[in-house]
């Protein structure tokens, strides 16, 4: 059985061993909070002609792809936790798929609706689908099983108690987040954040599923800890599955791991910095990003929060660079840039190892951020010109570059920035003032101030549609009034200069 489980850190991972062991035409049975099926947003240029169901969507999804192709030659640098298992459709490895999704049949029965809506968001890229696009998406709902037909294949949502026994092999790639979240609408991130605990224990999974699938071909353990979805407490639990599957195997890793997590518990408890050492000297894992609540909080905005939680591990770990990386977008948030700066340039001092990756990054556009307040235009420049190197596709990065690089009057080369700012998903009143200024003092004016106007078409009819929304919920928007006033004045200011 050994040879069949792997335990992976982000869940894509999955999808690079299915291709690995060759794995072709088999049934997925997925154990997630989370379908990850998302799709990628740049496509091969043949494929986006064949499946466009109208010219808006054929515009869009073409500007984005020549934007990507601009900067990036593999597809496969899109796949992500949130969208490896169509890639795996698409290539022939999964043929029919089960979405195992948490909690009981009256969580089931509370999330249909919503699961219904994430079918309907597919019917719309399912390309096997393109000779009826006018039919309505079929569907049926039957004893706990929501199942439909899309992409050539057959789509089955249930819970756990509802899943059919199946004897054929079978691709199993189990989520350590399905333990600990106990309901499809509470499998945000940012829900509940430090209130989880799971609502099912991994021996009492894992004996549901030999009853459940008799012929596991690869079973996939992810812990999920990356991005906060599951809680570093809890990461331990794919050990306790993967050593539940296969006892005799896994039984030192699984105590190994177990003893660190103790450890982890009394620290979270204690706050000393002796549990914590201990922890990390049995699992470096506790030493990643999400040890703490402060980037979920962080995302919150909420940061006095977040500050307490990154201090809490800056006090026993005072080099650890994901953490100096959180306290510096504390002080961006705060206006605090030579703060920041001292913060960022620490982070990517502690980055060089291959576990501080992700950090190396964070710090780069950090500290260009810092940089770039302080008005040290050049060194900015050089920072985020690194960073694009590595993250080409952040939206952010072309903005701030776009903006040095109008401050020294190099018009083509920010406009060409603004707009791929635009076309990466950096879609605000602010990008689109920018670049209709600087476009008086290049030479393609026109063209941009044509693009401009699409684009702003666009903005303003989806801004419409989430207002009316808003209004029907009840719901404010914040500072509304704001808002209108900054489109009102990009609209006359672009009515003054229509070509």
């Amino acid at each position: 059985m050994i040879d069949k489980i792997f335990l992976i850190e982000d869940h894509d991972e999955a999808l690079k061993l299915w291709r690995e062991k060759k794995v072709k035409a088999l049934n997925l049975v997925h154990i997630d909070a989370h379908i990850d099926f998302g799709f990628h947003p740049a496509k091969p240029i043949e494929k986006i002609f064949n499946t466009a169901v109208n010219l808006k969507e054929l515009k869009r999804n073409l500007e984005y792809t020549l934007a990507f192709r601009h900067y990036e030659k593999d597809f496969d640098r899109q796949t992500n936790i949130g969208n490896y298992i169509y890639p795996a459709i698409e290539a022939g490895i999964v043929k029919d798929f089960y979405w195992v999704v948490p909690g009981g049949l009256k969580e089931f029965k509370e999330a249909v609706k919503f699961i219904k809506n994430i079918f309907r968001s597919f019917s719309k890229q399912d390309s096997y689908q393109s000779g009826c696009m006018s039919q309505a998406l079929r569907y049926t709902l039957k004893d706990g099983i929501l199942s439909s037909n899309l992409f050539g294949r057959r789509f089955v949502v249930c819970t756990l108690e509802k899943l059919p026994v199946l004897r054929q092999n079978i691709l199993l790639d189990i989520d350590t987040d399905f333990l600990i979240v106990d309901s499809l609408l509470n499998a945000n991130n940012m829900a509940k954040i430090g209130r989880r605990k799971p609502w099912i224990l991994p021996q009492h999974l894992v004996e549901m599923l030999k009853q459940k699938i008799r012929q596991p071909e690869i079973i996939t353990i992810s812990y999920s800890v990356n991005g906060g979805y599951t809680p570093m407490r809890y990461k331990h639990l794919g050990d306790e599955m993967a050593y539940f599957f296969s006892p005799q195997q896994l039984r030192r890793r699984f105590r190994n791991n177990f003893q660190a997590a103790k450890y982890f518990a009394l620290f979270s408890s204690t706050n000393e910095r002796k549990y914590y050492q201990k922890a990390v000297k049995l699992n470096p894992a506790y030493r990643a990003a999400d040890n703490n609540y402060g980037p979920l909080y962080l995302g919150l905005r909420k940061f006095s929060k977040a500050k307490k939680e990154f201090s809490r591990i800056f006090a026993v770990d005072p080099k650890n660079p994901f953490c100096l990386c959180g306290l510096g977008n504390i002080a961006l948030a705060n206006k605090d840039f030579n703060k920041a700066k001292g913060y960022f340039a620490s982070a990517l001092k502690e980055s060089q190892d291959e576990f501080f990756y992700k950090a190396k990054i964070q710090g780069l556009l950090g500290l260009a951020q810092a940089e770039f307040r302080l008005k040290n235009f050049e060194r900015a420049k050089k920072l985020l010109l690194s960073y694009q190197a590595i993250e080409l596709m952040f939206p952010g990065g072309h903005y701030l570059l776009a903006q040095i690089y109008e401050k020294e009057r190099n018009f083509e080369e920010a406009v060409v920035k603004y707009k791929d700012a635009l076309r990466l998903g950096f879609n605000t009143i602010e990008v689109m003032k920018k670049l209709l200024k600087i476009s008086l003092h290049i030479q393609a004016k026109n063209d941009t101030i044509r693009y401009l106007i699409i684009r702003y078409k666009e903005f303003k009819k989806h801004f419409l549609s989430a207002k009316r929304l808003n209004l029907r919920r009840n719901k404010k928007i914040k500072d509304l009034h704001v808002f209108e006033r900054k489109m009102a004045n990009l609209e006359r200011n672009l009515e003054k200069i229509k070509v």
